[in-house]
């Protein structure tokens, strides 16, 4: 719990830094169409965490993460809520149902 409460301290700090640059980059590559898969993989990348850290934090296998991120395999609802309070972002922007990112508090 101690390494989640730090990591989710460093991710709060910087939440609205990484928001920021991945909507410039996805300025280029009409982000209205992204999914579940490419905003997950983004913000795991954005915060420097391999695929085993992500998994610790959301206390699922290495290879959950990486069917999520190549799109073989959703998240059930624990889990989506789990990555939406992790991250900060709403469950509706998590899956592409809005641009806004809003939060899901």
């Amino acid at each position: 719990m101690d390494k989640l409460n730090s990591v989710y301290g460093y991710r709060i700090t910087n939440n609205k830094i990484i928001l920021a640059n991945f909507f410039n980059i996805c300025d280029n590559i009409h982000m209205e169409k992204a999914n579940f898969a490419s905003r997950f993989r983004y913000l795991r990348k954005e915060i420097g965490y391999s695929m085993r850290q992500m998994a610790g934090c959301l206390d699922v296998g290495k290879t959950i993460i990486g069917q999520w991120e190549s799109g073989k395999k959703e998240p059930n609802l624990v889990n989506l809520i789990a990555i939406a309070e992790f991250f900060d972002v709403s469950i509706d922007w998590l899956v592409g149902r809005e641009n806004s990112v809003g939060s899901n508090l």
